[in-house]
This record gives C-alpha cells, structure tokens and sequence, in this order.
C-alpha cells in the first residue's frame, strides 16, 4: 500500500514546503496529553513498535516485574500463560503490590502502580538494590496498550483484584476474601486498536524467559501456551555457567568449563562466563539486571578490552609470543569466544524505554579489572587450557594477517575501490544511495531476465554463479578470495565486517520479537540504532554504501533456497549492521500462475503453496452442492456456503490422518476410528464403553481380532483388505496428531456420517460415501479447466513478467530480514551451516516427517 502523498506548499522564494501549515502558532495549538493518553498516542516510544515485537514486549514488561522480585529474594517462580482467545496471564509468587493508599496520588498503591507514568518502588533504592524496570511506566504502559487488564493481590492473607480499561480504574480495588498464598497476577488482553495483529510467538517468547532462568539462578519460569499445547519449564542452578554451555552445545570446545568469574564491587555485582569453542564466530552477550541490552553498553566495552589484554600479557609473560611478533588484537582473542556478561545495579542508565543499551561509565572499569585479574589467575592455575587458548589466538592471528594480505591485494586491484565495480554488475543511473536497489540474482539466466526487465533508472542487477563459500566455516582470508563476495563487497561499497559477527552489539536482540516479515516499505513504529554507532561496532563504512535496499533474488527450488541460505549467512557474518539497519530483503517470485481456459488468458500470479492451494479451491467451489443422491433435481442438503464453512475443518482432519499414516499407520482404519471416535466412543476404561468402541468399529467393516481390559485396556482391529492392524490403546489416543484426530472428528459429527452426490452447478461430478472423501473431490474440481504452471526458476519468466510480479516496487512483495533472536539465529546458523555434521544430521532426522512438497 503507497502512503498518499504529503501536502505541499510553496514560499515566496518559489521554494517547495512539505506539509506547509496555517502561518499563526499561539498557545491554544499546543495540545497537552492527560495521563496514559500519550502512551495510547505514540505507544512506540514505550514499546519500540505496535507489530509484533511491541506487543512481545508487552509480556516482558509485566514479567520483568515479577523477576525484579525475585532478584530481591521474595520470588521463586513465575507462570506466564496465553488463553486461547489470546489474553495473557502473568503469576508470580513475590510479595505482591501495595494496597495502601499512596501518600502522593491518595490512591491505592496497585492503582497508582497502573495508572500513573513513572510510579513504582525501584527509584528509592530501599524496596529493590537491583531491578530492570527502571523508569516506572512498564505496568502503566501495558495497561494503557490493553483493551482490559486485571490485577489479582495476594497480600496478608487478603485476596485483593481490579480492573481496568484502556488504561483507566474500570472497577474499585475489591477485597474478595481470604488467601493462603501471596503474589501477584496480570492478565490483560492487547488492544487490537493498537495492535493489527496479535500472535504470539511461544519460541520468541520462551528464549526470552529461558535467558531469565540462567541469569537468575533457582528461579522457576513456567510458560504455557494455551492456544497450541505448547508448554515448557525453565529452572537452572548454575546461572550464566549453564547458559553458555547451551550456547556451545553443538560446538567442539578448547577447555571443558566454562571460565566463571564473579565479584561485588561499589554496590555492582558482576557475573561472567565464558568459553572458547572451534568455530570463528565471536558471541558474547551482555545483560544488565537481567535485561538483554541488545545494543551492547560499558558492559561490552570492559570484558572486550580485557580479554585482549588479559591473554596479551599471559602469551608474553609466559613467552609463549615471538619477541618480534606483535600482540594480539582483540579479534584475534575474540573468534571463537562464547561468553556472557551479567551486571547487576542500583542505578543502571539505560537508552529508552527499550533498555538496548548500558551507558554507566563505572562499569566499564567494574568488569574489566574483574575480567583481567580472574582470567589471568585462570591461565595460570590452568595451564594446559591456558596453551589451547593461546593456540586458537595465534591461528586467528595468523589468519587475520593471511586476510589482510588478501584484502590489500584485491585493494590495490580495484574491485574493492568505489570507481571500479564488478563486470559484470549492471548499475543504475541514479547515484543517490536512498533511491537504489541492488538485486543479487542467481546465475546469468535469471541475471539477463532482470536486465531486461528492472527500471534501470534504480535498479541494478548483479548475477551471482553457481553457490557462494559458505562462511560460517571458512576464515577471513578464504572469505576475501571468493570471487563472488569479492563482487558483492564491491558493489556494496561499504567494505568488509569482521571475523564473523558480533552478536553481542549488532545483532543480538532481547527477544523481543520481530516484524519478521514486512510488506516492501513499511513504516516501523520504532527507533533504528544509529548508522554511526554500527559502522564503529562492526568495522564497515555504512557512508559508502550504495543502495538503500539489497534485495536477495533466488529460484524457488532446492538449490535456490540454498544459495538464499548462504548469502544470508555471509550478511550475518559479515554485513550483519545492513541487517540491523533495515537494509536486506528477499525478493518473492511467484511460484505459480493460474490461467482459465485457452489462449493467453487474464494471468493469476501466486506466491506460494497455500495462495494456490486457496485459489484453486475457490475456483474448485463455485457451484458446489451436496444433493441426496444422483438426480439433479433431489434435495440440496449442503448449499455452497454451508461447505465452504465445513471444509477447512475436514481438510486439518485429513492432514491429522495423514500425519498417522506417515508414522506408518494403514488410513482405512484410521478412517475407521476417526467415525467410531467422532460420536463419543473413545473411552477404553470399561467394558461398556469398549464394547461401544468395538460395535462402532464393526459398523465400518473393519475387523476387530483382540480387546483387552485391565490395566492394558485396547481394542486391536484389523483392515480385511491389506492384512494390516492397528492397536487403539492409551498410547495412540495420546499421539498429537490422533488427540488432533478425535478434538477435529468430534467437531464434525454431525456431518461425517453424511453421504450424497456432489454437483458442480447442475452435473454429478463424484459420489460421497464419507464426508471425508470430499477434500480430494474439490481439489480434483480445482483444476479442472485450470493451467498451472511452476516457476522453479526466475529464468521460466519472461523480463515484463519478471517487472511486473517482482521487479515493480508497485506490485511486488518484499521479506525484510531481520534478528528477531541473536541466540536462536547464532544456533541455527552454526546448526545447519557450521562444522559439525551430527546436529544437522539430527535436524534432518526431527524434521524428516514434517516435509511437504519435496523437491528433489
């Protein structure tokens, strides 16, 4: 959707004026927002977006609430539970609000709490040392942001609650009784004013609570998603230690422990963990009072310098340096580091309400001189370890030599120098960074196609041969040697990154969800981090870069989605800030076209499975009934609009029985079970209702050879036809996809047992014995008179098709990437992309069983 156009307006000068206003400004003009009503104005100053990262962060505010009690010793778990209507609920068992009245508000202390800007008892310092939530405005702000809020106080054996809305007291602070426990519970529901979409995503949400249990030892977080099943537990003892040996679960690793350090210094308790593993990437992650500062902080700042100079004064103490050799630079002690940095404060000075970086300028000094003193008493006390280390030191040493050698010569080559671009790049005319685009298309084919067809006024093409190295497992100065990331870096203007990524400053996130997926200039409702700020973080030239957009342009099969995987790698290595600044996409190509009847024909473009699948189905659906038997004239017992309704719920019970008979279950007794469950025979507990099961069971020809009671109750039936049996006992009724199975065949009792002709407008076109033989009947009707053609390769497509379905910013469809996750994304790219091969092979294993239209 194109934003319309602002208002203009000319100066005597014959200037342009953008939004040009009445020439009078008095006081009147000046509006004052009353209470939360500035939250509900620009709720991304509070949250950082109204997409889905915003309304995660929801969640986190009232959650870090409840830890900052547990950090002050009155909380040792905490449940957080989504409805399935969505609502979320947040218990903790802590001392719970105040409800005495407020000696400054004259309200009680809860609603003060809800509904006052920067009110709460982490100011004063007496009621928490150490919180996250410093400013005061989490609770008020998700009250402002829900369209209902309340608030459960166990407190001195009083049961208190109240409610809100949109921010505002909807009922009195209400004693209901007496109370055995104590704490306090949140549930509230997002506006959907605010928020367009509510969906939360249980692996963002849970990776953030899991970060919580590690740095809060003996704390219990429960979290349990009600609208999926979906439920998980996080309790660890050894805190931080624990964390980063889940971080290096899947790598090799130089020492066997984590390195663990600890101190109290000046009212600051610091806590660090770190470990050296194989691979190239640096990640060190940063907390402060348990917030992920996402844009790293004095924190980072101080265990970066003391590393290199800790390990520095180790190797030439104990010479294990040449005398000639220059030290060790910090990312040469930094590839390969696992390590995570946790500072607790009485006064932390975050930036925004988002809390992403740490700007207290004693900290720095706090965690280095506890980082140098701890790791240097470490090195000596092990020295086997110590001798490893310093290995893996001067190996990347070495290599970052070997990669600068290489990067001076492509220097004084020129294909890294502005003025002299790749070959075979064709560049746009237009010079101004913010107007262009750069497409990265794979192979000449497609690359000629997007020649052809681009506006080559801001559009520039260049096309990329055969599979890019993959760098996750490759050092820089075999990265600086690939001819095709030479190219991209050429291009691109800005340089390379350094030794890998840095998830600690520039791309790590603090779980607080992504927009993930955005239409092609979106707006966000959120701060981007400062252009400057990443270029010093990441060693890239962000001025020079040369478009504004890099769009990633693939073939929609294996191997393209294979080439997008490694270019995605090699830019979250080693371009990681064009990511973070909203700089990366992925272009979507059509994957299908839909033509009615012969000749040429209006052109129907789909972009993927589900979008054909929907499409066909409709087309499939026009003139649908269900009559009582053959003749054309008998009775309609379901009208077009009545299977429109019922189908989708079929369809996930197909899929349910054919999740079944992946595992190897024969469908005609699946079909069988599905019937007899759905009128409310599943129990296996007594003879009656077993006998109901078997007679049921009989009534669909199939053949029930055993039954048994006891403390084995089953029903074992037979298909007459194959041979093949299947066992109905308690395991297989706890199967997901047979619970799935009994849940979606229960909803459609009242039409499975139906039976009748199906006729498109006034011709019998298939008779249905069961109702769940009518998915296959409509998809065999959606592509009757249909042309359907794949695009597996941006090549089948002709240059105005290619312009208009993925070329044309008017038209087209854009993935913005993003790093919703630092520690998921670090994970999954060392899981599929790096060195060791049994994880992936587990990968495949766990997910063999999910793949639907296999490529091969």
């Amino acid at each position: 959707m194109t934003p319309e156009s602002p208002r203009k307006a000319t100066n005597g000068n014959g200037k342009t004026n953008i939004n040009a206003g009445k020439a009078e400004y008095t006081a009147s003009d000046i509006t004052v927002l009353e209470g939360l009503e500035a939250v509900r104005r620009r709720p991304g100053m509070y949250i950082g977006s109204t997409d889905q990262r915003g309304l995660h962060h929801l969640v986190y505010e009232i959650v870090d609430n409840a830890v900052d009690e547990a950090m002050a010793g009155f909380c040792d778990a905490v449940l957080i539970t989504i409805k399935p209507d969505g609502r979320v609920v947040v218990d903790d068992d802590g001392r719970g609000i105040p409800v005495d009245a407020h000696p400054t508000t004259g309200l009680t202390g809860v609603e003060t709490v809800m509904t006052t800007l920067h009110a709460g008892g982490k100011f004063g310092g007496g009621t928490y040392k150490v919180s996250g939530g410093l400013h005061g405005v989490g609770a008020s702000v998700v009250n402002a942001l829900s369209v209902s809020l309340k608030v459960d106080v166990h407190r001195d054996g009083t049961l208190y609650s109240q409610e809100y809305e949109r921010g505002g007291a909807k009922t009195p602070l209400t004693e209901f009784g007496h109370t055995e426990r104590h704490g306090t519970t949140i549930s509230f529901d997002a506006d959907p004013e605010i928020f367009k979409e509510r969906d939360y995503e249980f692996e963002t949400l849970s990776q953030r609570f899991r970060e919580m249990a590690y740095l809060n030892p003996g704390l219990e977080i429960a979290f349990n998603d009600e609208r999926s099943g979906d439920e998980t537990t996080f309790y660890f003892e050894g805190g931080i230690r624990s964390l980063v040996q889940h971080l290096n679960a899947q790598r090799s690793t130089v020492h066997p422990m984590p390195i663990y350090l600890e101190r109290d210094v000046e009212g600051t308790h610091v806590e660090v963990a770190l470990q050296y593993n194989d691979g190239f990437a640096e990640n060190i992650l940063g907390f402060a009072n348990c917030i992920h500062t996402v844009d790293g902080g004095t924190h980072l700042t101080g265990i970066r310098s003391a590393l290199t100079r800790a390990i520095n004064d180790y190797g030439r103490k104990n010479k294990l340096f040449k005398e000639e050799d220059p030290n060790l630079q910090g990312e040469d002690v930094r590839e390969g580091i696992t390590a995570i940095v946790s500072v607790k404060l009485p006064e932390p000075q975050f930036e925004g309400q988002t809390k992403g970086k740490l700007g207290n300028a004693e900290v720095k000094g706090q965690v280095e001189s506890l980082v140098v003193e701890g790791l240097t008493a470490y090195l000596g006390e092990h020295p086997t370890e110590a001798k490893r280390i310093i290995e893996k030191t001067l190996t990347s040493a070495r290599a970052r030599e070997a990669a600068r050698k290489a990067r001076d010569l492509v220097i004084r080559k020129g294909a890294l120098d502005s003025t002299s671009l790749p070959g075979k790049l064709a560049d746009c005319s237009d010079k101004n960074p913010d107007n262009c685009e750069l497409f990265l298309v794979e192979g000449d084919s497609a690359g000629g196609s997007a020649k052809q067809g681009r506006d080559r006024r801001f559009q520039a093409i260049l096309p990329l041969r055969g599979k890019i190295l993959n760098v996750q497992k490759a050092r820089l100065d075999k990265v600086f040697d690939h001819t095709e990331i030479r190219a991209i870096a050429s291009a691109l203007g800005v340089g390379f990154g350094g030794t890998g990524g840095k998830a600690t400053e520039n791309g790590s996130s603090n779980g607080n969800g992504s927009n993930g997926v955005s239409a092609d200039g979106a707006d966000y409702d959120s701060a981007e981090p400062e252009e400057e700020e990443i270029d010093e973080m990441d060693g890239l030239d962000i001025a020079r870069l040369r478009y504004k957009k890099i769009i990633i342009m693939t073939d929609a099969d294996v191997d393209g989605a294979h080439i997008r995987t490694l270019l995605l790698t090699l830019f979250y290595r080693h371009f990681r800030p064009l990511i973070r600044l909203g700089h990366v996409y992925i272009a979507q190509p059509p994957l299908f076209s839909t033509r009615t009847g012969r000749g040429k024909g209006d052109i129907n473009w789909l972009y993927g499975e589900d979008e054909l699948e929907r499409s066909l189905e409709t087309q499939g659906l026009k003139g649908v009934v269900i009559r009582e038997n053959s003749e054309k004239d008998s009775k309609v017992v379901y009208t077009e609009a009545q299977i429109n309704t019922i189908l989708p719920t079929l369809k996930k019970l197909a899929g349910a029985l054919q999740e079944l008979e992946n595992y190897g279950y024969a469908r005609p007794l699946l079909v069988a079970v599905a019937h007899a469950l759905e009128i409310g025979r599943s129990g296996l507990g007594s003879d009656h209702e077993r006998d109901q099961l078997k007679q049921a069971l009989l009534a669909r020809e199939v053949r029930v050879t055993e039954e048994q009671g006891g403390d084995d109750p089953h029903i074992l039936i037979q298909d007459p036809e194959s041979g093949r049996s299947l066992k109905i006992d308690h395991a297989f009724l706890a199967h997901e996809a047979a619970e799935r199975m009994v849940e979606l065949a229960t909803a459609l009792r009242e039409h499975l047992q139906a039976v009748g002709t199906v006729f498109k407008r006034d011709r019998a076109v298939g008779r249905l014995n069961s109702f769940l033989e009518l998915p296959s009947i409509v998809k065999d009707l959606s592509t009757r008179g249909i042309m359907v053609q794949r695009y597996k390769g941006l090549g089948e497509m002709n240059a105005d098709q290619l312009w208009d379905t993925t070329l044309d910013p008017e038209n087209r469809t854009l993935l913005k990437v993003e790093i919703e996750d630092a520690i998921k994304a670090s994970d999954v790219f060392e899981e599929l992309m790096g060195e060791e091969v049994a994880p992936r092979a587990k990968f495949i294993k766990e997910m063999a069983l999910q793949v639907q239209n296999l490529d091969i």
